[in-house]
């Protein structure tokens, strides 16, 4: 596997250090298109091909407003920051993807809940 995965995540993290970033939705679902863009061509491109489509920044779900959605989306990438993944070279297993798959079923049981309430 390609760098492509740790370069990325440095792009998203540099996007949501901005907070004057009012559309950081709209800034995070460029940033995932371009990381997938960036595969094409690459031993990564399956890898990444339609990566983030499930990972929806502008619905409603996730927030009512697009400042609290973008308030959820930075505690949600800061939270897979600060997990100690070590460096991919170090490991034959998916931990990226592992953590990516656990975080998005908390985000969609928590989305349910949120809509129950």
């Amino acid at each position: 596997m390609d760098s492509h995965l740790s370069l990325c995540y440095t792009g998203i993290r540099q996007s949501i250090s901005r907070p004057e970033d009012e559309n950081l939705n709209e800034t995070l679902e460029s940033v995932f298109r371009h990381i997938e863009e960036s595969a094409k061509g690459n031993e990564s491109e399956g890898s990444f091909a339609r990566l983030f489509d499930d990972f929806d920044v502008n619905s409603n779900k996730l927030r009512a407003t697009v400042a609290k959605r973008n308030e959820k989306l930075v505690k949600l990438l800061n939270g897979v920051a600060d997990m100690n993944l070590g460096d991919v070279k170090d490991h034959d297993i998916d931990a990226f993807g592992d953590a990516y798959e656990y975080l998005m079923t908390i985000y969609a049981s928590n989305a349910e809940i949120e809509m129950d309430a």
